[in-house]
């Protein structure tokens, strides 16, 4: 497996190392604390200058499909960062800033698994294997958004209903 990097392809593959592990611990981590705060402004650093320098990559000087996924990873790194910050939209922040999280790290997964299945010789011709590897990568991001949203559901709002005093009949 040889690696012929430019500066800006060994750039962006140690800040998208660097982006996996502080993205991990983000997930892994309680949240809201100053460590989550701290390892998702970590992840938010390393995930920017990925897509930044992935945009700087180009094969035969064209705009490939992987340069719109940037894209798409930076907005979402944009909404996610803006909705904790700001805490808007008051009502759904948290949902947004959850699923922009979870599904710009989803994209870092999926390059990396792209990349492993490129770059690694004896992978690089097997093709069926990479879309099942691709199918588990999106199976556990469907989980893991399925967990968190169930986190942060509201309580189910009470029944009128139950709200009012019994009335007794005379």
């Amino acid at each position: 497996m040889a690696l012929h990097l430019s500066v800006i392809g060994w750039l962006h593959t140690l800040a998208s190392l660097y982006a996996l592990g502080a993205g991990a611990l983000v997930l892994s981590e309680p949240k809201g604390d100053r460590a989550h705060k701290r390892a998702g402004r970590q992840y938010l650093v390393a995930a920017a200058v990925a897509n930044l320098s992935a945009l700087a990559i180009h094969k035969l000087g064209a705009f490939h499909l992987f340069h719109v996924f940037a894209l798409v990873s930076l907005a979402c790194l944009v909404l996610a960062f803006c909705c904790a910050r700001l805490q808007a939209p008051r009502r759904n922040w948290l949902r947004t800033h959850l699923s922009a999280m979870l599904f710009s790290y989803y994209q870092l997964v999926a390059a990396l698994v792209h990349e492993v299945f490129t770059r690694v010789p004896m992978l690089e011709t097997r093709h069926f294997p990479l879309v099942y590897t691709q199918g588990l990568a999106l199976l556990a991001f469907l989980m893991t958004v399925s967990y968190f949203w169930g986190r942060t559901a509201p309580s189910a709002p009470s029944s009128r209903i139950y709200d009012q005093q019994p009335t007794t009949g005379q």
